[in-house]
């Protein structure tokens, strides 16, 4: 659904902006670790990061609506769906969100879309990096893309990790050891007693954050961010659960909103629709037969820019009725095979 005016304007890539478009989006993933009374704010600095990396294995479905204001009032409501699964080192990425494809001009997201410049469309993307290979699939244009370096993978699918989700722009695990960063202050938050609030200055560009997080179970409940100008500031507010299984807590609804000079720019709410943590997951998820891929989507090795074949639905072929060789199978799952996974 959109409602638009002429003072709504955006950059348009060939892909969607189907992540998040704030100076900051603070969403946490944690683990609750027993604290002492008398726990430092150092330490629940430090807790707080350690903890949510004990998530060694992950399945999240979120579903994620954004609104973009204009300054003049008008704004664009857009929405995204995410797969995402982590499996030790391998991980996987799939975005299924509104696009907005075409050549914009200079007037307006609402005169583009109005004179055809513009259209919104359903796009899926899907990074996957195992052990051996990475992969991006685009089912624009049908593209299986292999070899690419993970660093640019993940920005054509705006990535991002679940496990650190919300702590992009925050202090991380060494900016205190470092001196990059000082806790300036850690009291009861004056909204919840039990909880603590923890004030961070960053020396570099004077940036400040806060954070209130129960120290038992270290679930982070709010974050704000401000830049040193008072300019910029976002709000996030996250509503946690305990993984019955694991022990695990995490978000199971944010919700961030994006200010500038004062002004909401952005509202972004992430519901997490299904979780499964340190449980048991099925590897095949993480390899390309298993991508849900368009029939007759072209596989190209970034590297050479080679094509190596074309998934017809089922199989890798050469062309139809002949499967690719066994040195091909090795260059598109990247280790050295001779047959191709089970379906």
């Amino acid at each position: 659904m959109i409602r638009q005016g002429a003072g709504l304007r955006r950059s348009v890539h060939g892909l969607f902006r189907f992540v998040y478009s704030g100076a900051f989006l603070l969403m946490l993933l944690v683990v609750p670790c027993p604290a002492d009374e008398g726990i430092s704010k150092t330490d629940l600095h430090a807790s707080i990061w350690a903890c949510r990396q004990a998530i060694a294995t992950a399945w999240f479905e979120i579903e994620r609506s954004l609104v973009e204001h204009g300054p003049d009032g008008s704004s664009l409501a857009t929405n995204a769906s995410y797969k995402i699964g982590i499996l030790g080192s391998m991980m996987l990425f799939e975005a299924n969100g509104d696009a907005l494809i075409g050549h914009p001009g200079v007037s307006g997201v609402k005169d583009d879309i109005e004179s055809g410049r513009l259209r919104i469309q359903r796009r899926r993307v899907l990074y996957a990096q195992t052990d051996t290979q990475t992969y991006l699939y685009l089912d624009r244009g049908a593209q299986l893309q292999v070899g690419l370096p993970p660093d640019a993978a993940k920005r054509a699918v705006q990535f991002f990790d679940i496990r650190r989700l919300g702590l992009e722009v925050a202090p991380g695990p060494t900016a205190i050891s470092s001196g990059g960063v000082e806790i300036t202050q850690a009291a009861a938050s004056s909204s919840d007693p039990r909880k603590v609030e923890m004030n961070y200055v960053c020396h570099k560009d004077a940036t400040k954050t806060s954070i209130v997080v129960d120290p038992t179970s270290f679930g982070v409940s709010r974050v704000e961010g401000m830049s040193a100008d008072g300019r910029v500031r976002t709000v996030t507010e996250i509503e946690n659960a305990v993984d019955t299984v694991s022990g695990i807590v995490f978000p199971t609804r944010v919700s961030i909103h994006d200010y500038v000079g004062g002004i909401l720019s952005t509202e972004t709410v992430l519901t997490v629709k299904k979780a499964s943590l340190n449980g048991p997951i099925d590897e095949r998820q993480f390899l390309p037969d298993q991508f849900h891929m368009a029939r007759d989507t072209v596989v190209v090795d970034m590297p050479s820019r080679r094509i190596l074949g074309v998934w017809n639905g089922r199989m890798f072929v050469e062309r139809p009725g002949i499967e690719v060789d066994s040195a091909t199978m090795n260059a598109i799952y990247g280790r050295a095979t001779t047959s191709q996974p089970a379906h």
